[in-house]
């Protein structure tokens, strides 16, 4: 019994279910068959709307101006970054240079000093 319960309680659900995708489906047909409402015809701004839509477009025009003036500060300071790290490469090149003219004194600050002040040895014959 409890099979044929089990059954039967299926076969009811089922019916529900289709009876409800039915009734769905009538509502939609019912919904695409609606006629649409006519366009409303164009109206004159209130006084309000005015404002807001004159206040918007200064807004924009400014909102412009600052873009425009960020991009041109922007601009300035990439110049004068580049400006900076060309003074530094310079800066650094004769550093390097300096560098170099020292190593190469002192070379010949210690060679000299080896001719001149450290006694030779005599040569052994």
């Amino acid at each position: 019994m409890r099979q044929s319960s089990r059954t039967e309680e299926r076969m009811d659900k089922e019916a529900a279910v289709t009876r409800f995708e039915d009734e769905v489906q009538q509502l939609v047909r019912a919904a695409n068959n609606v006629p649409s409402l006519p366009p409303r015809p164009p109206r004159e701004m209130t006084q309000f709307e005015q404002l807001g839509d004159q206040l918007g477009k200064e807004l924009t025009v400014a909102a412009q101006a600052l873009v425009t003036e960020a991009q041109n500060f922007l601009e300035e300071i990439e110049r004068w970054t580049d400006q900076i790290r060309q003074d530094v490469q310079k800066k650094v090149d004769e550093y390097q240079e300096l560098v170099e003219r020292q190593k190469k004194l002192r070379s010949s600050l210690t060679e000299a000093h080896g001719e001149y002040v450290t006694p030779k040895k005599p040569d052994a014959a």
